[in-house]
């Protein structure tokens, strides 16, 4: 089914199994819907877990002007855990934005006039993200890891799923 399973799979990101949460996550690709996109990389990130955490990241990281907006205003209203996670990565995200909307602008130049500069730098631009979203990651993954869990629970535990 693919793409068009997601919103039916989506629920059981972070589910409290860890095998199905794990087995969701594995079988989960990177959504062309933004919306979707986003939402899955919210409730990836929203699990804590450390490999679910860095899927979320690369997912938003891949289309910064598509996907910042819009997990700000799906993540504007997280608390605890959750907003510890987010944030750090709302801010490295916003910071990509800005640096693929000026590298865009400057390609659209190149483009036309030095096509071979143009591509070097489009594939140098396109591995600096990588860069980036480990940054946000190790941000956010230490933020959830300092995070005080809740009384007699992990971090994990805590965290409860997006929207439920």
């Amino acid at each position: 089914m693919g793409e068009a399973a997601l919103p039916y799979l989506i629920d059981f990101i972070g589910d409290a199994n860890p095998e199905i949460s794990n087995r969701i996550a594995a079988i989960i690709k990177r959504p062309k819907d933004p919306a979707l996109r986003v939402e899955v990389a919210v409730r990836l990130l929203a699990t804590a877990d450390p490999d679910q955490m860095e899927s979320g990241v690369y997912m938003l990281f891949e289309s910064p002007i598509e996907d910042y907006d819009l997990f700000v205003k799906r993540t504007r209203n997280a608390r605890g855990l959750e907003r510890a996670i987010f944030q750090p990565v709302a801010e490295q995200l916003a910071n990509w934005k800005k640096i693929t909307e000026r590298f865009n602008r400057r390609y659209e130049r190149l483009r036309r006039e030095k096509p071979a500069v143009a591509a070097k730098e489009l594939k140098l631009h396109r591995g600096s993200m990588y860069y980036q979203a480990e940054a946000a990651y190790w941000t956010a993954l230490d933020a959830a890891q300092a995070y005080p869990p809740v009384q007699g629970r992990t971090n994990r535990e805590a965290t409860t799923r997006p929207g439920k």
